[in-house]
């Protein structure tokens, strides 16, 4: 039997839950809102889940710095519910990184037909993931490429950057700005203004294992 999809698994039980539910009109935070010229933001750190899956596939790992916090950072991601309900009238976009940023943020850049330029030297990075990895550049690549990290990638116009840190200071999540909406067609990984080469992409959930 051929399957596209759905949640199959091996073992002796499944059990699956879906869960719907309502918002007010002109509550909902979209993919296809952002704007040429909005501000990106992403919440909290990234990289740490990626790196807390490493340690628990490759068990050589567990002598690094910070591989147990890591690890648990993996299985305890903190969903950003509050922060989100503070975004809803300032973000115009939103989305949460579950398949890693590059991924997610390709969902943001398609719907709303644009693209993005993000500086890699701002990209929010954990002191344990920094002591974990052997370069800023290889933890800065984890940021791009980490799922299941849960935090939110958002953009906001000019006229709403004043507004956000108020919005947020009541929920305790810290906010980065990483770049800009830019036209369609362009997406930019750059440092500090100097281009990056960098062939980087998230989770693909169609992707042909050898």
């Amino acid at each position: 039997m051929q399957l596209i999809g759905g949640d199959t698994t091996k073992g002796p039980l499944s059990i699956t839950l879906t869960v719907q539910g309502f918002l007010p009109k002109e509550q909902a935070m979209l993919r296809s809102g952002a704007k040429v010229g909005d501000w990106l933001y992403v919440t909290g750190d990234l990289g740490d889940s990626q790196a807390g899956l490493d340690v628990i596939l490759d068990p050589e790992k567990r002598h690094l710095p910070f591989a147990d916090i890591l690890e648990q950072r993996h299985y305890l991601s903190t969903p950003r519910i509050v922060a989100g309900q503070a975004l809803v009238h300032l973000a115009s976009s939103a989305i949460d990184i579950s398949d890693g940023l590059i991924a997610d943020l390709q969902h943001i850049l398609r719907r709303s037909n644009v693209g993005a330029s993000i500086d890699v030297s701002l990209l929010p990075l954990s002191k344990e993931l920094l002591q974990f990895v052997d370069s800023v550049t290889s933890a800065q690549q984890y940021a791009l490429t980490s799922g299941e990290e849960y935090e939110l990638c958002f953009t906001i116009p000019e006229e709403n950057r004043g507004s956000l840190e108020n919005a947020l200071a009541h929920c305790g999540t810290k906010v980065t700005c990483i770049g800009q909406i830019r036209p369609a067609g362009t997406f930019e990984l750059h440092n500090q203004g100097k281009k990056l080469d960098w062939q980087l992409a998230g989770y693909d959930h169609f992707k042909v294992k050898a």
